[in-house]
């Protein structure tokens, strides 16, 4: 294998001669090349070969791209990105003739006048990047190069560059999960801890101590000698106040950069804009004069000599401009491009907020966060928010930006960490937009565990107000998010909403039990009431097997948590929804209708309520309506499988095969083991003439235990399969089986009759309504036209719905 020197000039050609190694760190290796076409020097950087092993090569070059992106008088630009055949990636950039600050620093110290305009250069570069998204995350004296009196800052969107590439690490590198890229020297406490959170507050922190340094002539913490003392003096030391240092360094300018070295994030500037709006207001010393009257022009590059009165006049008009438009940013949310106000982003998915506690036993509660951040945000006129099955099916993928958007429909992305230690509790959140991965609003929340409501309230009005929207009131504790005060009673509201998403036997006993633990804290908490009776409804025998559990037995209960949730908060749109599924299971079909009814209105966003108010419609023959619901939950909550689904079922019922081929397609690789989603694509498989996926579907759909005849099917699957033994099988089949495969049989061969007999046994086996919660997906089975027959009005009414006779069903 040919060594890194050799692989670079191959990855280069003849375009490209390189000439000299300059050096380099732990992270790359630098060289001067000539560019021989433009007759110029560049600096080639390459990773190490262990740094690039643990790196996605066309993923770090295509995140380069964006660092190229980034034009400005005061930042070194990135020109190209590649790769070596043996994959080590590397990008180049502009050589830049003059010294390093570092250099400069070690021949002495700078006076204060040229010191501050290095300063300003750096803090300009900051304002630019972080306006677009980037944390430099390595600022320091060696990325710093100072030209013609100006200072530039060299490997923007490296380090993001590096952590947005990484697929994979050994414990203990530099991309590991938890650690973090950067010098320990100039490192934020929150980056050297490996807060996953660290944002563009850690090269203020960085900024600052190079400031300390260049205005002081040494560094905040110079006694340390080892790298691990400055990573724990920068997390629990506070430097002496840069004014006993240096009697020339004016009070104002002192206080700002000892602000910028605060420990908490939140007590630093909020932005580097609103930094140079105060340097702007920093006082010419006379160090000035004798350092041979330097001064700043517009765009903060040192110069000597000339006219002094009229430069100084034209500075501080442009820094009195600067200081306006940072104060401009400051009352109102920071736009990050100019050409995109953040008024048009009417659409967030709020992703499950990571669980950095120790233990990891607070999971649920970061799920929780998102989930009534998302009931919070929903309430906001103009605002579309992703439903909660949707966005969580992001979980730990909140890099995929793009795929979050695209497949959400979303323009901006919520997200954060939740870390609980004993009764303390810190909470950090971020709003993303994803069309150029800029960071619109960020915060970190110290609070003790109880204050979580508060936090959240601040997290949902911080977020409306950086998008420019209005947040809607919530007058009281049963309406506002969480809808308790009681820190016990939403603990368990939460685990029980967790296990009741798992859609299973075992989580829906769990959610039963975390329910009634939370309603006994707090008696008045709607949302667990409505939760309850939600965990009520799922236990009835046909989708889940709730041991000791009948129709008689429970839905009482359930009838009455559902009562009480709206009794205590009759706009909680949810309370309704609840209720109209209670309702609906129990056949009381008219009663159901309106409850779902009041329950969309009161919440429209609310993807369950759309989805069940569906199945409603569709029970009573009202399938195109139905349907439009469906297509409304499947909108809202674009990949909740059931969701998906279901809604290529009722379009099966109106013959829109073309349509339901793509959803059941998304749908099961979803959720593949999803047997009743298997089921009805037996029959849509044989409507569209794909005999051999039709008898796999049918293999499949009988992997569920609980399944009726089972082992029936796993017996004649392989015998359909035979075209030989096919006519066999189907007779078999229509006989025997059970009635989704036997319907889908019998319309298949165009055997009217059959279908009839059929479904009239299904009608009255008891035991089949485990193959569907209603007769809502036999319309989709048996069509457009046998559905609308009036002979199977009786078999309906046996079902249970008697109503059915009474609607207007559309062929």
């Amino acid at each position: 294998m040919a060594d890194v020197r050799q692989q670079l000039q191959l990855a280069l050609g003849d375009s490209f001669i390189l000439e000299r190694e300059l050096g380099g760190g732990g992270m790359s290796r630098v060289f001067v090349a000539r560019d021989q076409s433009l007759g110029r020097d560049v600096v080639v950087k390459v990773l190490s070969t262990e740094l690039s092993a643990t790196l996605s090569a066309e993923r770090f070059t295509r995140e380069i791209r964006l660092a190229a992106g980034l034009q400005e008088p005061h930042i070194v630009p990135v020109l190209s990105a590649g790769m070596t055949a043996e994959g080590l990636p590397f990008y180049t950039m502009p050589f830049v003739r003059g010294d390093s600050l570092r250099a400069r620093l070690q021949a002495g110290r700078m006076p204060v006048a040229e010191g501050l305009g290095v300063m300003r250069n750096i803090a300009q570069a900051l304002a630019y990047a972080s306006a677009r998204g980037i944390v430099h995350r390595d600022i320091k004296p060696e990325n710093v190069l100072l030209s013609s009196g100006t200072a530039v800052v060299t490997d923007f969107g490296i380090a993001k560059a590096i952590s947005m590439s990484a697929t994979h690490a050994p414990e203990g590198t530099l991309t590991s999960a938890g650690t973090s890229i950067g010098t320990p020297a100039y490192m934020a406490p929150e980056q050297a801890l490996g807060d996953v959170s660290t944002d563009h507050r850690a090269d203020l922190y960085a900024w600052g101590v190079v400031a300390y340094e260049v205005l002081s002539g040494a560094h905040p913490f110079a006694h340390c000698s080892t790298p691990q003392a400055l990573v724990a003096a920068h997390i629990s030391e506070s430097p002496r106040p840069l004014d006993n240092s240096h009697e020339h360094v004016p009070p104002e300018v002192a206080r700002l950069v000892m602000q910028c070295l605060a420990k908490d994030p939140l007590q630093r500037p909020v932005s580097a804009e609103q930094l140079l709006a105060q340097l702007a207001n920093a006082s010419t010393t006379p160090d000035a004069q004798s350092a041979g009257a330097v001064r700043v022009d517009a765009s903060g590059a040192n110069r000597a000599g000339g006219n002094s009165n009229r430069l100084l006049v034209s500075t501080v008009a442009a820094l009195l401009i600067v200081s306006a438009i940072g104060v401009a940013l400051m009352v109102r949310p920071r736009v990050t491009d100019t050409t995109d106000e953040s008024s048009d982003l009417r659409s967030i998915a709020v992703l499950p907020f990571a669980d950095l506690s120790a233990d990891r036993a607070s999971a649920y509660l970061g799920d929780g966060v998102a989930e009534t951040l998302i009931n919070a945000l929903s309430q906001v006129p103009g605002l579309t928010v992703s439903a909660r099955t949707s966005a969580f099916s992001f979980r730990d993928r909140e890099n995929e930006l793009e795929a979050i958007g695209e497949q959400l429909g979303v323009s901006a992305v919520l997200m954060g960490s939740i870390q609980r230690a004993g009764d303390q509790l810190r909470v950090t959140a971020r709003v993303v937009r994803i069309a150029n991965d800029s960071i619109l609003w960020s915060q970190i929340f110290d609070r003790a565990a109880a204050d979580i409501f508060a936090v959240q309230d601040e997290v949902a009005r911080d977020v409306v107000a950086a998008m420019q929207l209005t947040l809607a009131s919530t007058p009281d504790a049963s309406q506002r998010v969480g809808g308790t005060d009681n820190l016990a009673a939403y603990d368990a509201y939460l685990l029980g909403r967790h296990y009741w998403s798992l859609r299973t036997t075992e989580g829906i006993v769990r959610a039963t039990e975390a329910f009634k633990a939370a309603i006994a804290a707090d008696s008045k908490y709607a949302r667990a009431w409505s939760g309850l009776a939600d965990a009520y409804v799922l236990s009835v025998p046909g989708e889940f097997n709730v041991p000791g559990v009948t129709p008689d037995s429970i839905l009482p209960l359930a009838d009455a948590a559902a009562r009480r949730a709206i009794a205590i908060a009759p706009r909680l749109g949810e309370g309704h929804v609840s209720l109209g599924q209670v309702l609906g299971t129990s056949k009381r079909s008219s009663e159901a209708l309106a409850a779902f009814e009041r329950g969309i209105a009161l919440s429209p966003a609310y993807a369950t309520g759309h989805q069940w108010y569906s199945y409603e419609l569709m029970d009573n023959g009202r399938t195109d309506e139905g349907i439009r619901e469906m297509e409304i939950a499947h909108r809202l909550d674009p990949l909740a499988h059931v969701i998906t689904i279901s809604l290529a079922v009722a379009y099966d019922g109106k013959d829109r095969f073309t349509d339901a081929a793509p959803l059941y397609a998304k749908g099961l690789a979803q959720s593949p083991q999803a047997w009743y989603g298997w089921r009805p694509r037996f029959g849509h498989f044989l409507a569209t003439g794909r005999l051999e996926d039709a008898a796999t579907a049918l293999l499949k759909s009988a992997e569920d235990p609980a399944a009726v005849r089972g082992e029936e099917l796993r017996r004649l699957a392989p015998i359909w399969n035979d075209p030989q033994t096919r006519e066999r099988a189907t007779d078999e089949l229509i006989a025997t089986g059970p009635a989704f495969a036997a319907i889908s049989l019998a319309r298949w061969m165009r055997n009217d009759s059959t279908v009839l007999e059929v479904f009239e046994r299904f009608s009255h086996d008891v035991g089949e309504y485990s193959d569907y919660r209603g007769p809502w997906a036999m319309y989709a089975l048996l069509g457009p036209r046998l559905s609308s027959d009036a002979r199977l009005l009786p078999s309906f009414r046996r079902l249970g719905y008697p109503e059915a006779d009474r609607q207007s069903r559309t062929p």
